[in-house]
């Protein structure tokens, strides 16, 4: 079994190299969270999306802890890691739920004119406009 270290006073041979991995970690997820921030406005700057979802996104890419927290004072890393998981994983569900989203607008269609005003979105069937058969 490999010796298992718990970084508890931040010292030791194993702590610096423990705390720049850490580190390293810290700021591949601040870069992947900044991706998925890229992608939800590069979709709601082609109107797929309303820009809610990508504000979230942008707002977690700027507060990443990858960017500010540092593994080197105070617990040798663990709140940096945990929190540049946390921020990540918002982020990139903000991207799945975005897709998914999509996803099912593409399989309800456009909304038809000829529905009521605020049944457009929430109709579970169509009908085919008057004068047109189905086919």
């Amino acid at each position: 079994m490999p010796p298992v270290f718990l970084p508890i006073a931040c010292s030791g041979p194993d702590a610096l190299p423990y705390m720049a991995g850490v580190t390293a970690l810290g700021k591949m997820l601040g870069l992947v969270t900044a991706v998925a921030a890229a992608a939800l406005l590069y979709d709601a700057a082609r109107g797929r999306r309303p820009p809610d979802l990508a504000a979230v996104a942008v707002f977690l890419a700027a507060a990443h802890p990858g960017w500010w927290v540092s593994a080197y004072h105070g617990d040798c890393g663990l709140c940096l890691r945990r929190l540049s998981i946390t921020a990540t994983a918002a982020a990139v569900g903000c991207l799945a739920l975005a897709q998914v989203l999509h996803w099912r607008d593409q399989r309800r269609g456009p909304p038809n004119e000829a529905d009521p005003p605020g049944l457009g979105e929430t109709a579970v069937h169509r009908l085919p406009p008057a004068g047109r058969g189905r086919g």
